[in-house]
């Protein structure tokens, strides 16, 4: 009863349709939402109707359908979820026609624009203050490889001889790579007896049987700078902290584990040994335990066995949120010159090994001549390149060989650095193949310290996702998104609608160098009737994604979706008024 006798601010037909109503001097203001496009809705309140557009400042006026004692009826100008934002002055109002000769509008035509599109970056991430990485540089982050597919080969001459089934290959993150074997059993195997089988199976890397089990030695791998791939350890609440755990030995697991792997050196060597975290039951230097710290070894191969015994493995425990709390065991055992073992301390998110001028690596494949093949997808406008990387590199784009511009003599870490810059701008994007020399103990990603610098120019781009087109998988900033579409003189009379279909995350759009607005959310649609001419037009759309596809690779829970770009279909919806 007491409803019925209430007029409500707002009725929407449908029921979908809500609003904030605020009463503003002599303005009554309206934040409608989620109403379908040109419903025709009720709203208490009386005067002059305009729309207000809070990205543009735009004021537009709006035809009332009628005005009765109680209030307004208008349609919905927009289609959710745009909310529209009605204003009530005083005045009177615009009313639309009723009669016979009302204008009527229909949709006469839609031009579907083609995929592919000429495309320019736009790099965000200034990093002069070290916000997107660490030390700080004089540079915008910009397109980059920090992922690679990969496949080693025992090769003793310099002939490429790629292995085929390349898209086979697995993926390797740059600093990352193999550098030791690991292999867990549960507390129901005898110690002794696993130390023993484990040390029978080094001789032709075999599994390990004991008890009528089988066990596998798997590789395990870790960066000397990031620690074990995504596992920094412990954090605390709400994500990363500055911090990267020393102990890259994770024991994650109730029983018992074992590391192998090898040291090599030119000559007889005094080293110190250096443990942190768990201590090891024991460790073998080729087959003999060792005792105490200060250990000579022999030129060469050094066989190098880590055990642990009766490990209490905790698993990784829910915590806030997305926040993983880690409190598993860890360990980790190093090898520096004698002279040199003191820690050369450590910058924010890196190990303190990391840079040690005395540390002495570990050989997962145990001096063997190896290359390894590396491929990546590079992106649209390719012009060059700039990288660094342990080990000779040759290089072939697009399956032809290119020659890459290197320092004569190894920088201060260890590394050669490269440069490429090709003749000409590949549109498209094209494949990109290295032939890596390895040097021992920088194996897989571990090869290569930092990611590969894209240089590009202006290319041609499929609409689409572009976390899925190759290196641009990681890559947070914009992509100027250029085309062009024909209009009869006809056509450029009507009203002219561009519909960009979705688009991540948002955009700005000029039509014939004269800007339109930004769009933040769907529909992204706009009215272009005002910028168009007859005969050829241009559409110049910048779009910017978010920072998620720079988290992929960084060690945060909160990595998010990085689906990004122009998606589409893109169509121009031309419509006709008539009498």
């Amino acid at each position: 009863i007491i409803a019925g006798e209430i007029i409500p601010d707002f009725i929407s037909p449908s029921g979908k349709g809500k609003v904030l109503h605020r009463r503003v001097g002599f303005r009554d203001v309206y934040k409608v939402m989620d109403a379908p496009l040109n419903e025709e809705c009720f709203f208490r309140a009386k005067g002059k109707v305009e729309l207000w557009n809070a990205w543009t400042g735009e004021v537009s006026e709006l035809a009332v359908m009628q005005e009765t004692k109680d209030g307004t009826f208008l349609q919905i100008p927009n289609p959710p979820p745009r909310s529209s934002l009605i204003v009530f002055s005083p005045g009177e109002p615009k009313v639309a026609l009723k009669d016979s000769s009302e204008i009527e509008t229909h949709l006469s035509e839609t031009i579907v624009l083609d995929s592919v599109w000429s495309c320019e970056f736009i790099p965000t991430m200034d990093n002069r203050w070290g916000d997107f990485r660490l030390p700080a540089t004089n540079e915008m982050i910009g397109v980059e490889a920090r992922e690679l597919q990969y496949m080693p080969v025992i090769q003793s001459n310099d002939s490429w001889n790629k292995p085929a089934d390349e898209d086979s290959w697995p993926l390797v993150r740059n600093t990352f790579g193999p550098q030791m074997y690991k292999l867990y059993v549960g507390n129901e195997i005898d110690f002794e007896d696993f130390i023993d089988a484990a040390k029978k199976s080094l001789a032709d890397n075999k599994t390990v049987k004991l008890d009528n089990k089988e066990f596998v030695w798997e590789p395990y791998e870790f960066s000397w700078r990031w620690g074990v791939l995504d596992q920094p350890g412990s954090q605390g609440w709400h994500g990363l902290k500055g911090r990267v755990d020393d102990r890259f030995l994770i024991l994650d697991d109730d029983g018992h584990f074992i590391f192998r792997t090898t040291l090599i050196v030119k000559k007889d060597t005094e080293t110190r040994m250096l443990i942190k975290g768990e201590k090891p039951e024991c460790i073998l230097i080729n087959g003999k335990p060792i005792a105490g710290n200060e250990i000579r070894l022999r030129g060469g191969t050094n066989q190098l066995i880590v055990a642990f015994r009766n490990i209490r493995g905790k698993g990784l425990e829910p915590g806030r949120g997305l926040t993983i709390v880690d409190n598993r065991p860890r360990s980790s055992v190093v090898f520096v010159s004698a002279d040199e073992y003191q820690p050369v301390g450590s910058h924010p998110l890196e190990m303190e090994w990391y840079g040690h001028p005395g540390l002495l690596l570990f050989d997962f494949f145990e001096n063997k001549p190896l290359v390894g093949y590396y491929r990546f997808l590079a992106s649209p406008g390719l012009q060059g390149m700039h990288f660094k990387a342990f080990g000779q590199v040759e290089c072939l784009i697009d399956g032809k060989p290119v020659t890459l511009q290197s320092n004569e003599t190894t920088r201060d870490d260890g590394t050669n650095e490269y440069n490429l810059a090709l003749d000409k701008t590949h549109s498209f994007p094209v494949w990109v193949d290295f032939r890596v020399k390895h040097i021992p103990g920088y194996y897989g990603g571990a090869a290569f310290p930092e990611p590969i610098k894209i240089l590009t120019g202006t290319g041609k781009i499929n609409i689409g996702d572009w976390s899925k087109m190759g290196v641009l998988q990681h890559y947070s900033g914009g992509i100027r998104y250029k085309k062009t579409f024909n209009l009869t003189a006809r056509q450029s009379e009507g009203r002219v609608t561009l519909d960009l279909g979705e688009v991540i995350a948002t955009c700005e759009l000029l039509v014939n160098s004269k800007p339109v607005g930004v769009l933040i959310n769907s529909p992204f649609i706009a009215d272009i009737s005002e910028y168009i001419q007859p005969g050829t037009n241009y559409i110049d759309l910048l779009v910017y994604n978010t920072l998620s596809n720079q988290y992929q690779t960084t060690p945060s829970p909160y990595k998010g979706n990085p689906r990004s770009g122009l998606e589409g279909p893109v169509e121009i919806k031309i419509s006709y008024q008539e009498i």
